[in-house]
């Protein structure tokens, strides 16, 4: 792992990731960490306000995806990020990864089914298309980039 990544508290929280035992992987511009967990509520604004949403029951995994600058180790935002579980070669899951707001670890969300076993994850990031200023730095995430996670493995979290 490059130790300048870590130079940014997010991206040494992406450096703790792999310490634990999360696959990270550097494509392109990004440094990217794939986590799992069991699903959990989230607060999210309708028209009356914040709102508590409790997770789907009958998903039984969360995938976390964190998107690090691979130079300097700060939180992308504004990307679309979609990810994908195979088995065999067939896709058994998939979703969007949204945006999730967290006090320690930004990340990019989806709350599957799937039971515990073993898959091939992979991870499509796709170009933000937020403004970028700096004529040499403005530059970075021009490519979307696609990663695959061989072998991953879910635990048992949650109900199924």
């Amino acid at each position: 792992m490059r130790t300048e990544v870590a130079k940014d508290s997010y991206g040494a929280s992406v450096i703790e990731l792999a310490r634990r035992g999360a696959p990270v992987r550097y494509a392109g511009d990004f440094l990217v960490a794939v986590d799992h967990d069991r699903p959990t509520g989230y607060y999210e604004t309708d028209r009356d306000g914040l709102r508590w949403r409790e997770a789907a029951p009958f998903n039984t995994v969360q995938f976390d995806v964190a998107v690090a600058d691979a130079n300097d180790g700060r939180f992308v935002p504004g990307l679309t990020v979609a990810l994908r579980a195979e088995k065999n070669g067939r896709t058994l899951a998939a979703g969007e990864c949204l945006f999730r707001w967290h006090p320690r670890l930004h990340r990019y969300a989806v709350d599957l089914r799937l039971l515990p076993g073993r898959y091939d994850v992979t991870v499509h990031i796709g170009t933000p298309v937020f403004q970028r200023e700096d004529h040499a730095a403005g530059r970075r995430y021009s490519d979307p980039v696609v990663l695959r996670f061989p072998n991953f493995e879910v635990c048992r979290i949650g109900a199924v």
